[in-house]
Parts: C-alpha cells; sequence; structure tokens
C-alpha cells in the first residue's frame, strides 16, 4: 500500500500502490472513446485549440484524457496523448456564470494586472497560497490518517514556481483552520496538499479538508468543511485541491456534482484543479511540481496541466491512467 490523499469514515483508505492491470480496462476506454468521441469528429476536435467538456451522469467520474483513441505497438493512445487542453464545467449554466463573473472582475479591476506568462492571461495581483501537509510531525495509529510527503514537495516546488506573487506557506502544525481562513481570500493562485474527506453517505456539505490538528477548546475542528468554503470571499484565478476525490460529491441533474471544488467556484476562484478519486501520493507529487513549473512559464493553467500529465505518464512506472488522470481543471478558459 502508499500513501494516499483521501480518507472514509475518517481513518485512511487502503489503494493499491500499483494500479490495476490496465488490460481489463482497455476495451472499456476504447468503447467509450469510440461512443463520445466519434471518428468522424475528432479531426475537428483535434485541430482546436481547447476542449470545453460538460459531463452529464455518471460522465462526471470520468477523465476523458484517459479514453484510448487507437491502439498500436508502442501502446494505446489516450485522448491526453494527442488532444488540446481540456477543461471541464460542472453544468453549461455555472460555466457562462463563472465566465461572465469573471468579465465582471476584471473590468472592475481597471484591465488585466499583474505578471504574466508566455502565452497566456495575465495574472490578477496577489498573493499565492500553499498549504501543504497539515499532519505533518504526528504518528498514526495503524489505518488512521498520516503525513504526505509528498505534499511538502510540492508545496515547495509552487513556492519556488510562484515565488514573485509574495507566497505564504502554511506547513504542517503552521496549517490551522484559523490560518488556510484568513489566507485564502488574500490569494490569487492558491495551492492545497492535503487529505480529504467525501463521503457518499453524509450530507455534501460535510466533505471537507483535512487540516492541522487543533489544540483543546480551540475555535475550530481542523477540518474546512464544504459549507465554510461557500462562505469565503475568493477572487483566486485557480485553486489546486490536491487531494483525494475533491471532484466528487451528489450529482443533481442539469446543475452537475456538488463537490469541494464547486464549492471554491462558487465562493469566487475562475477555476479549481480537482481529484475524481483516491490519489497516489508520489505520483500526485510529480503531476503537481511539474504542472506548477509549466504554469509559471506559459500562464496557460489547462495545458499546464496536459503537459505536466503527459510527462509524468511517459515515466514507465507512472503510465497507467491510475497515476495521472484523476486530477482535471474546471472553470473558466485562460
Amino acid at each position: 500500500l502508499a500513501p494516499t490523499r483521501g480518507l472514509g469514515r475518517l481513518v485512511a483508505r487502503e489503494v493499491p500502490a500499483a494500479a490495476p492491470p490496465l488490460g481489463a480496462r482497455l476495451r472499456e476506454l476504447r468503447r467509450l472513446a469510440d461512443v463520445l468521441l466519434p471518428a468522424d469528429v475528432r479531426p475537428a476536435l483535434l485541430e482546436t485549440s481547447r476542449v470545453l467538456v460538460v459531463p452529464d451522469g455518471p460522465l462526471h467520474r470520468l477523465p476523458f484524457e484517459a479514453l484510448i483513441l487507437t491502439e498500436g505497438p508502442q501502446g494505446p493512445v489516450f485522448w491526453l496523448d494527442v488532444a488540446p487542453s481540456t477543461t471541464y464545467a460542472p453544468s453549461l449554466a455555472t460555466f457562462v456564470a463563472l465566465a461572465e463573473r469573471d468579465r465582471r472582475r476584471e473590468g472592475g479591476a481597471g484591465g488585466k494586472g499583474g505578471k504574466g506568462g508566455k502565452g497566456g492571461r495575465k495574472s490578477r495581483p496577489g498573493e499565492a497560497l500553499t498549504v501543504a501537509d497539515p499532519l505533518q510531525g504526528t504518528t498514526p495509529s495503524p489505518g488512521e490518517l498520516g503525513p504526505l510527503p509528498g505534499a511538502v514537495r510540492e508545496g515547495q516546488e509552487f513556492a519556488r514556481a510562484f515565488a514573485d506573487r509574495g507566497v505564504v506557506s502554511l506547513v504542517g502544525p503552521e496549517a490551522r483552520e484559523a490560518a488556510v481562513k484568513a489566507e485564502l481570500p488574500k490569494a490569487a493562485v492558491v495551492h492545497l496538499g492535503t487529505h480529504g474527506i467525501v463521503e457518499q453517505d453524509r450530507d455534501d456539505l460535510l466533505a471537507a479538508l483535512v487540516l492541522a490538528p487543533e489544540p483543546p477548546a480551540a475555535d475550530e475542528d481542523g477540518f474546512l468543511h464544504l459549507f465554510e468554503v461557500y462562505e469565503l470571499p475568493l477572487s483566486a484565478e485557480i485553486v489546486v485541491l490536491s487531494a483525494c476525490e475533491t471532484k466528487l460529491g451528489r450529482r443533481v441533474r442539469g446543475e452537475g456534482v456538488f463537490a469541494l471544488s464547486r464549492g471554491f467556484l462558487a465562493a469566487g476562484a475562475s477555476r479549481t484543479v480537482a481529484s475524481l478519486w483516491s490519489v497516489n501520493d508520489e505520483a500526485t507529487a510529480e503531476v503537481m511540481e511539474r504542472f506548477f513549473d509549466r504554469a509559471r512559464d506559459t500562464g496557460d493553467w489547462p495545458g499546464a496541466l496536459r503537459d505536466a500529465k503527459r510527462a509524468v505518464r511517459a515515466e514507465s512506472r507512472f503510465a497507467d491512467p491510475f497515476y495521472w488522470a484523476s486530477f482535471t481543471i474546471s472553470g473558466v478558459f485562460p
């Protein structure tokens, strides 16, 4: 077993250190691609610079990047390998509302400010915030949540990549709930590397990110719940939820999934990066480190995530979609 970034009923889930054999899934991924990406429309899709996916029903749990278009002597060719950058939206109405809010925000700020990257939209000025491994230094009992070394690596790379923005780093015991809530509204770029709680049989609003343990009689409980996220006055251009299952929740017909990621969008973030399943700590760190590096250079968040996943997929130990396909980006275009 390998460290993962999620829990079930407040104890760590047991997730295999290695992915299940891809052979058993090849046919399903190829058949889904034939239905969702018919051969007669693929050329037009591949010629575009970006694609918006608005899923419905169970498709909310499918990363299109993992769809297999063809199979050859070198192995399967995934949508990730050849496709333009792919952005997701909980619903079309949500996407339109987010885009309109973003236009109003940029207009109200007197145009686009801040330091931009090559070929991408300029950033709004503001701080960068990383919250990494709040359980660092704790000694969990068997089966309980523990530290995430990979999240610390991510936080360090994030701080290097966005040093020009003035990075606030809350690591280990510094990542207490009150401190995180105080910094989130100030930040334009946010990384939250921790454990996630998503329970399908509990109220959606109780989904949470695990923060540092609180002392006795503290005002907070050490969990950033979805109902608390909704109350935050955010203006971030991106919030990266580097934790397990942060894009899962109850599906509402025509509205999409009510998940942690959607909560950050509703609170004011322009876009989020979130996960569809329990993720491997080391593989996640590999994806995130490359993502931050590319985003700094280009300013193109969807393109940076696509390129980061391609780089990780090129490593034989992480070639399976289990390791790189979980994280997708939702919200407005760059």
